[in-house]
């Protein structure tokens, strides 16, 4: 976790709210942004880590951009393509994934494996295995309220534990051996 904070410039003891993304503005990357700066108007010491190169460079130059009109670009981290991916798991307190649309979304599972509670909407796919309340949230992407007020309670450091738990109990039921055999 410290290494994967140091080489992303993430604080130690900030929520560091993770997007895997490759399309922003399907993901919902600029509201998650949003969010990022209503949370530290509060207060709290949120971090967005976006681990994607977007559709294109026109894409990330835009997030650029949202992030400084937003006043959160020392809290945004956009480092493109991660690799391995498990390196922002690792720098990460909570997965956010409030795509409007994935068939699956294998990286909430992916996030539910590696112990980070999931946020993400009800047209994931993955949202079938999330355990509403005790293992992540459901939430529809449009309903920004919503995410605000649940992230809000993931900076509750005991709540991310557990919910963070649970979400691995269930990830552990769809490993590779049950699922690709």
């Amino acid at each position: 976790r410290d290494e994967a904070r140091a080489e992303f410039g993430i604080p130690e003891v900030a929520l560091c709210i993770l997007f895997v993304a490759h399309n922003f503005r399907l993901k919902g990357v600029r509201m998650g942004m949003d969010q990022v700066r209503r949370l530290r108007e509060v207060g709290v010491d949120a971090h967005l880590l976006v681990a994607g190169r977007g559709t294109g460079a026109a894409q990330r130059a835009r997030a650029r951009g949202w992030a400084a009109q937003k006043g959160i670009s020392g809290a945004t981290h956009l480092p493109g393509a991660v690799h391995p991916a498990i390196r922002a798991f690792a720098a990460a307190d909570v997965f956010l994934h409030p795509s409007w649309h994935d068939a699956f979304g294998f990286v909430v599972l992916e996030a539910m494996g590696t112990g980070l509670p999931p946020l993400t909407s009800p047209w994931t796919g993955a949202a079938m295995l999330i355990d509403e309340g005790r293992a992540g949230f459901v939430v529809d992407p449009a309903d920004t309220g919503t995410i605000y007020r649940r992230l809000r309670e993931l900076s509750d450091p005991a709540l991310r534990s557990r919910m963070g738990t649970e979400a691995r109990r269930i990830a552990e039921r769809y490993g590779e051996e049950t699922n690709f055999a």
